[in-house]
């Protein structure tokens, strides 16, 4: 039986390894003895803290910290019949075969199902491959390796999903309960995320402008005149300038120049990030809708599969790009000036790059014509069908002349260029890089001539014009959501210890598929708000970083953190004990919490409710026994026991009854504590006497 990680994988599998196969509920069934399932990604997920222990329901320091010692698993909703499904095939086959994604996550995966379904010790076989084309499946199949040989990465990814499942629930329960009692979301990658946001945001805000200047010199050599831009340090003094002006001004220099001829080659294929923050950047439309919208594409079989951070592919998708290339080139004439399929050949590393794909390739276009598109799926469709034509495109050539004009010891520079070949640029399209800093506007001058200037090294060349400009630093630019998740994904460019910036390389902070849930996630928690496509900090927000930086453990704002764990986790993954990770993780957990727990909060930000009174939307309050409005008048006597049916009622619960009409499933004793039963609370108005009704489950 081979298990596949998605449904498509499995009829690629099935079309290479078998001549024929049935379609049956859930599996495939090979004329050759072969079962091939899938998970469809994540089958299951783990617990909720009551669900493993029913004390670890209430939200107090008494339970912290939330320590299990085993894997809580359960299955997610709508997965029991899948689940089902791989068990019973398990009773008909003598070796389990593992072909989910080729990485880490795959891994995860695939021991998540082997623990619960409890077949860890079947024979079972590893098929390695993040190609699904038929050659590569072939090869991968014949070079099946025992699962054995696989161990230490599966043993990496279970402790990464133990550790960020232990942290972030002790964070956010300490930091609810430190904070005065909202709920207050904390983790490895939302709490660095958020801090990103705010440090730029304070940034901004206590930036100062400051004046400096630009100096534009203009020359003369004989017919020959051109504009130079003074190089040297940034001129902030406007006696340096007039002093530079009093020696430069109408003097002779030397001058020296460079040619070389430059290629630009074109953008590489797009991974997830790239056409998500292209989406976002051209269109506005949000990261979170952009990855759904890519799902949507490839359940329509028109891209391949795009939860990938890889911009290259493997020799095995060679037949694919030139069969995509053939289909849509009469599609999208506007693409096919100047295109040459023969460019597209396995000498290109630009394109085919194994080493650099990870669990799978960049994103390609199907050789499928597009039909019945929306008109966002549209545009996202366009932005990787360009992308991928540009690879067919011949590279920008440009001869490039470096001129350096020296007067009086003062430096002056301009570059000349003349396009020998614009290539893909010759198409015309939008392909400019998002960058994270905004560009010095203090760089040299830059002149796009037909004809390079016939400069002579060896004749004096005049001054014969000088123009001074004011300028005046700008402030950095708020964050997008297009250029937070380049960020997130470059986040090794912030980070000066060059441990952690070496370990960061390549993987950033979250993952293709999950820093746009990351960013939607801070706004839906009402941490961050998005005006004009700018992300700014909210109150509550700035509240819940200054929190988390007042105690020792404000590497939880860090990216640092995330590096730490990727060095720790390629030791696991080279075959050291995971015990040392997995303890390391307990003890920052237990020092966070005690942290926490020994802060003095009076009233701030995060002690506040966020629910109003359902009755005349006044704020509420509470005394030792009720919450209740904080109306003067006699209209609103809108109030709750804060102890009903043996149970506490706290303010997150408060929160569901406002917000939602009733609390999550918990679990009540009965008076003599002989037995548990599940209910909810439930908000019925008007409400009677504080009281509270009970849904019994």
């Amino acid at each position: 039986m081979i298990i596949a990680e998605k449904s498509d994988a499995a009829h690629a599998i099935a079309s290479a390894l078998t001549n024929d196969y049935k379609e049956c509920p859930g599996y495939l069934m090979g004329n050759n003895g072969l079962l091939i399932t899938w998970t469809q990604g994540h089958l299951l997920t783990l617990q909720e803290p009551d669900e493993i222990n029913p004390e670890w329901e209430d939200w107090s320091w008494d339970t912290l910290p939330i320590l299990p010692t085993y894997l809580p698993l359960k299955p997610l909703p709508n997965a029991q019949k899948q689940l089902d499904v791989i068990a019973s095939l398990i009773k008909n086959c003598h070796v389990v075969v593992n072909a989910m994604d080729a990485g880490i996550e795959g891994e995860l995966i695939f021991a998540y199902l082997a623990i619960y379904l409890k077949f860890l010790d079947f024979p079972t076989k590893r098929l390695w491959t993040a190609s699904l084309q038929p050659t590569a499946i072939k090869k991968a199949y014949e070079d099946m390796k025992d699962i054995k040989e696989y161990q230490h990465l599966r043993n990496a990814g279970l402790a990464r999903s133990m550790g960020d499942y232990i942290l972030g629930i002790n964070s956010t329960r300490s930091i609810t309960l430190a904070g005065g009692g909202k709920t207050i979301s904390a983790g490895r990658i939302l709490s660095p995320t958020l801090a990103l946001i705010y440090d730029r945001q304070i940034a901004r805000d206590q930036f100062e402008e400051e004046i400096y200047y630009g100096i534009k010199a203009t020359f003369q050599q004989g017919s020959i005149y051109y504009d130079s831009s003074f190089k040297g340090d940034r001129l902030i003094d406007y006696d340096e300038v007039e002093k530079i002006i009093n020696l430069v001004e109408k003097q002779e220099g030397q001058v020296q120049f460079t040619d070389d001829t430059k290629l630009q080659m074109p953008p590489y294929l797009p991974n997830l990030t790239d056409v998500t923050v292209m989406a976002n950047q051209r269109y506005g439309i949000k990261v979170s809708d952009g990855v759904k919208i890519l799902q949507k594409l490839y359940l329509k079989k028109l891209i391949t599969y795009p939860r990938t951070s890889s911009r290259y592919v493997t020799p095995d998708e060679l037949d694919l790009l030139h069969r995509s290339y053939k289909a849509l080139i009469e599609v999208f004439p506007n693409l096919k000036k100047g295109s040459e399929i023969s460019r597209v050949n396995l000498n290109n590393k630009r394109i085919f790059n194994p080493e650099n794909v990870q669990d799978h390739h960049a994103i390609l276009p199907e050789a499928t014509k597009p039909v019945d598109l929306t008109e966002e799926e549209n545009l996202v469709y366009q932005i990787i069908v360009e992308r991928f034509f540009l690879q067919f495109q011949a590279p920008v050539k440009t001869l490039q002349r470096k001129v350096l004009t020296v007067v009086n010891d003062y430096n002056f520079q301009t570059t000349f260029k003349k396009v020998i070949d614009y290539g893909w640029k010759g198409l015309n399209l939008d392909f400019t890089n998002l960058l994270i800093e905004e560009q010095d506007d203090d760089e040299m001058l830059e002149e796009e001539v037909d004809v390079l200037p016939d400069i002579q090294m060896d004749i004096a060349i005049k001054n014969i014009g000088l123009e001074v400009k004011e300028k005046k630093t700008a402030a950095p630019p708020l964050y997008t959501e297009g250029s937070l998740m380049k960020l997130m994904e470059n986040i090794s460019s912030l980070i000066t210890n060059k441990k952690y910036k070496d370990a960061l390389k390549g993987c950033g902070i979250g993952t293709s598929a999950t820093r746009a849930e990351t960013i939607k996630k801070l706004q839906d928690n009402g941490y961050v708000i998005s005006q004009k496509r700018k992300l700014e900090v909210t109150k509550l927000g700035k509240a819940v970083i200054q929190l988390l930086r007042k105690s020792k453990s404000h590497l939880l704002t860090s990216p640092e953190l995330t590096a730490k764990w990727e060095l720790e986790l390629e030791e696991i993954k080279k075959g050291k004990d995971s015990k040392h990770f997995n303890d390391a993780v307990a003890n920052f957990t237990l020092n966070f919490v005690e942290e926490m727990k020994d802060l003095s909060l009076s009233d701030n930000a995060l002690s506040a409710f966020s629910a109003k009174c359902p009755s005349c939307g006044k704020p509420l309050n509470e005394n030792k026994k009720v919450y209740y409005c904080t109306q003067d008048d006699t209209d609103c006597t809108f109030y709750i026991w804060k102890n009903q049916y043996n149970k506490s009622i706290t303010k997150k619960m408060l929160d569901d009854l406002i917000q939602k009409g009733e609390t999550s499933l918990l679990t009540f004793k009965t008076k003599d504590g002989t037995r548990k039963y599940k209910a909810r609370f439930k908000l019925v108005m008007p409400i009677k006497q504080g009281k509270l009704q009970l849904e019994y489950i």
